[in-house]
């Protein structure tokens, strides 16, 4: 009769120590280098939809009236790499879901600057959810579109927001610039104001809780900010001439039936 031992199992355990480096004075990065902002929502004048607005820094560099800021003024001035960080923060409030975050940089001179956005966290070269520059950009996600931007200006627009804290990025050159860039984030209904060539409009879901936007287009345009042109001006022209000609040709026959009687 053998006796059998059950084996002895070895217990190992681990003790981890975490540091988290808490920047102060508007810093942040993990070295606490770069320029951090809190930005401001500064509801519309007459909005078409009830949640749209702007954002700007909450500091005397910028004033509350304009829906744009002076970017170069926040921008980090460090010289300990090539490239710096500068962060720009802003919350979307509940129940607006369904509206689009609108971004613009505009320069006097050549942009050389690129944008990093994260929800709900800091954007860095490896971790982000949206990024444009003045040659490329993520363009793969249908809730996002980089439109009409050329080598002085960037417009990009994310659909369907979620509701939260969003960072955005602006990664540059540590030297210093002497150009004039304008940036502005707003919070938008309808992309692009419908071009024009619709009108605005916000619902409310079912639970009564998220507003959603969409456009009433005219009827040349459709798509959902009316931009594809359904008839140009000359198709209803030819659609006219065509709709008297085919009238004329067959007014003329029963004319002539009539005379021959």
């Amino acid at each position: 009769m053998r006796n059998t031992t059950a084996p002895m199992l070895d217990t190992i355990c681990f003790s981890f120590d975490w540091q988290v480096t808490g920047c102060l004075n508007g810093k942040t990065g993990t070295d606490c280098l770069w320029e951090a902002y809190v930005l401001q929502r500064v509801p519309k004048r007459n909005p078409s939809v009830p949640f749209e607005s702007y954002y700007v820094p909450t500091d005397e560099r910028a004033l509350l009236e304009y829906s744009h800021f002076s970017l170069e003024k926040f921008l980090t001035n460090s010289s300990f790499e090539q490239f710096a960080w500068t962060y720009f923060f802003l919350d979307v409030p509940q129940g607006s879901a369904g509206a689009l975050i609108h971004v613009q940089l505009k320069s006097d001179k050549e942009l050389n600057y690129e944008l990093y956005s994260k929800y709900g966290g800091l954007p860095s070269n490896d971790s982000w959810d949206y990024y444009a520059s003045r040659t490329s950009s993520s363009n793969s996600s249908v809730f996002y579109s980089l439109q009409n931007s050329t080598d002085s200006d960037m417009d990009l627009s994310i659909f369907y927001a979620k509701e939260g804290t969003w960072c955005f990025g602006v990664k540059h050159p540590n030297y210093t610039s002497n150009s004039q860039t304008y940036m502005s984030i707003s919070l938008q209904g309808c992309h692009r104001n419908c071009n024009q060539k619709g009108v605005c409009h916000a619902s409310v879901d079912e639970s009564g809780l998220t507003f959603y936007s969409f456009c009433t287009c005219d009827r040349d345009h459709g798509g959902f900010d009316c931009s594809d042109e359904l008839v140009s001006p000359n198709g209803h022209i030819r659609q006219s001439v065509f709709l008297i000609a085919s009238n004329a040709a067959a007014i003329l026959p029963a004319f002539w039936a009539l005379r021959q009687k």
